[in-house]
């Protein structure tokens, strides 16, 4: 399998490194494109804490075999533009499979050598999968139903297909990060419409004393439980955010 990985970033770095550390034995390049404007969203109401060349910076950290590629984007404002643009380098190189890694984002290497097999067996469109989330820690996780479209096909195929549940799911490191990277969040015009009235202060800021209901959008769901630390790869314990019982 060709397999080529794109990284869309617009704010936190924080997981970048290990995001492509995760996947870089098994991608032939990986792309990591830095947007001015945020995904799905055309404009913030408070700046970012991070420029355009600490990310590059640290998306280059770690590149032992040459394999990432940079480009700053400019004057893409909606969705499909954007993924028309990043997907397209992918296609003229002739990739079979392109992988979505957003920054937050750490595979396991047991689950990624899973899919990179499911998915060359399958040919789907699209193949969807499961990820655990991290709430405030690498010591509690909340899980759903819900899957991801992570792998795509590049020249089309059958019908998208969701994946099975893994021992360790896709490590989703979105809500494991500084309260001020989640207030960004909060304010971009995009995502207003849908948080629920008073999540920030009311849940996000009430960890640990806030366990159940979680979910930013969605009631009744997200409820964290303790999650060994152990279960990592030995490159987790190099994060920063390794031995906090709450990120701040």
């Amino acid at each position: 399998m060709k397999l080529y990985a794109v990284v869309p970033i617009h704010y936190g770095s924080d997981y970048l490194q290990w995001a492509i550390r995760s996947v870089y034995d098994v991608a032939y390049e990986i792309g990591v494109f830095i947007m001015r404007c945020p995904w799905q969203d055309v404009a913030t109401l408070i700046p970012r804490l991070e420029n355009d060349d600490e990310i590059e910076r640290i998306a280059r950290s770690y590149d032992p075999e040459n394999k990432i590629y940079v480009e700053r984007l400019l004057g893409f404002h909606f969705q499909e533009d954007q993924w028309i643009h990043l997907t397209t380098r992918a296609q003229t190189q002739g990739a079979e499979w392109v992988l979505r890694l957003p920054p937050d984002e750490v595979w396991p290497r047991e689950t990624l050598d899973f899919y990179l097999e499911y998915a060359d067996f399958y040919k789907s469109s699209v193949i969807k999968v499961p990820r655990r989330h991290f709430w405030r820690s690498f010591q509690w996780s909340c899980s759903d139903n819900f899957r991801a479209d992570r792998f795509i096909r590049c020249n089309g195929g059958g019908e998208a297909r969701e994946g099975p549940e893994m021992r360790e799911n896709l490590w989703h490191f979105g809500y494991a990060r500084k309260p001020y990277d989640i207030l960004y969040r909060t304010m971009l015009k995009w995502y207003q419409s849908g948080w629920r009235n008073g999540w920030f202060e009311g849940t996000f800021l009430q960890f640990p004393n806030r366990k159940a209901d979680l979910h930013p959008f969605a009631e009744g769901i997200w409820n964290a439980t303790a999650y060994d630390p152990k279960r990592f790869p030995a490159m987790m314990e190099d994060h920063p955010y390794w031995p906090m019982a709450v990120i701040e």
